[in-house]
């Protein structure tokens, strides 16, 4: 996918939330793409592991871990179990939304 890239991220731990769909799945294959070990922090942890499957089936290292980044406690909980296994994270790549609805007002 990366034709002549100028990027080695050998070594590196990357952390892509939302990596499961959309432009969190393709920051996660790009990383992996040039070395990077990625884990794939999502919501919809089947969604995180089909990207894992996508790039260890194409030579790249990826870790799917379930998280919610609308839950502080969930953060805090992946964060240290990353970071306990992994020792750090070189890149965070904060893609996951949080979406809320709001009340029409008129003004």
């Amino acid at each position: 996918m990366i034709a002549d890239c100028r990027f080695d991220f050998s070594g590196a731990n990357v952390a892509v939330t939302g990596g499961g769909q959309g432009l969190g799945r393709a920051y996660a294959k790009a990383f992996a793409e040039v070395g990077a070990t990625v884990f794939i922090l999502e919501r919809n942890y089947q969604n995180a592991c089909n990207v894992v499957s996508e790039i260890t089936e194409s030579g790249g290292k990826a870790i799917a871990y379930e998280l919610d980044v609308g839950n502080a406690k969930d953060i805090t909980k992946v964060f240290e179990n990353v970071i306990a296994q992994y020792s750090s994270i070189d890149v965070l790549i904060n893609n996951a939304a949080i979406f809320t609805t709001l009340d029409m007002k008129p003004f």
